[in-house]
């Protein structure tokens, strides 16, 4: 849109561009959510019910976590969005980011396979708050071995929050 111009239109508008985009990413969520989360839910009473948490401060860790992994995906791809500003094309630096995001959140490798340097250089980057941390919320954050400590688990679980939460904080200050 801003090579385009139609970003002109946008700004001219009585509200923020940024709000406008947020509504048009959230407006599908119910019905894709009216779609997917009974499979889902399907699919997690009848094959993983036993590795599921029941502890209900990580179900809520995890809900809440939801929002926060939205927002820092949201706000990463409206920042690389605005170096089109800079730059002639920033569709470069999104591939960048995507493939970065594909080996550092654990959706290619899970992140206690990784090399120690290499899971250090993660656990500093937003990526893993995207995807790892949540799903750890829902299996109870296991630690080494697949044990649970629930104590450990929930520590671990709300400084989580706050780490994914402050990347949020970052990137709204980085868009705005």
């Amino acid at each position: 849109e801003i090579r385009s111009g139609t970003l002109a239109q946008r700004l001219l508008r009585p509200i923020h561009p940024l709000v406008s985009y947020t509504a048009e990413q959230l407006a599908p969520l119910p019905l894709r959510g009216a779609i997917v989360l009974p499979l889902a839910l399907g699919l997690l009473y009848f094959f993983a019910r036993g590795q599921i948490t029941s502890d209900p401060w990580l179900w809520l860790c995890f809900v809440l976590a939801l929002p926060g992994a939205w927002a820092i995906n949201f706000l990463s791809m409206a920042l690389i969005g605005l170096l089109a500003f800079y730059v002639d094309s920033t569709l470069g630096l999104f591939y960048a980011w995507i493939g970065v995001y594909t080996l550092m959140s654990g959706y290619m490798v899970p992140m206690s396979l990784m090399p120690a340097w290499m899971a250090k250089l993660a656990a500093l980057l937003p990526f893993r708050y995207m995807l790892e941390t949540p799903v750890r919320m829902l299996l109870g954050w296991p630690l080494v071995g697949g044990a649970k400590d629930t104590l450990t688990g929930r520590a671990e679980a709300f400084w989580s929050l706050g780490i994914e939460y402050g990347y949020v904080v970052v990137l709204l200050v980085g868009v705005a």
